[in-house]
């Protein structure tokens, strides 16, 4: 896309001369299920619109499509915690490497832990 093109749909905002920075970059996707197969997932009592948009955002992060601050953004979540949590949910290893483990063990050495 060239710089002095809009997006479709998008809205502008002109910062400074020259500088645009685009909003409103939301796509809306729409999925189409038999009433049974709804009603069958609606059962649970569950958003299914939620539960939708939580599902698609897991496979791509397990594909590695999307990094945990975007999922973190996509979802809601506010603190890191609240997606180690999402991730326990769904029975996902959080990526814990050993040089993340000496890291912290030098973090806590210095601060007296």
């Amino acid at each position: 896309m060239r710089s002095n093109q809009r997006p479709a749909g998008a809205k502008y905002l002109r910062i400074f001369p020259g500088v645009i920075r685009y909003t409103n970059l939301v796509r809306n996707v729409t999925i189409t299920l038999p009433d049974e197969i709804v009603d069958a997932l609606a059962s649970s009592g569950r958003d299914l619109s939620r539960a939708a948009l939580e599902a698609l955002t897991l496979e791509a992060y397990l594909q590695r499509r999307l990094t945990g601050a975007q999922v973190r953004k996509l979802l809601g979540f506010e603190a890191p915690m609240e997606l180690d949590a999402f991730l326990k949910e769904h029975a996902v290893e959080l990526e814990y490497s050993l040089e993340d483990l000496e890291r912290d063990r030098e973090t806590h050495r210095r601060l007296g832990l």
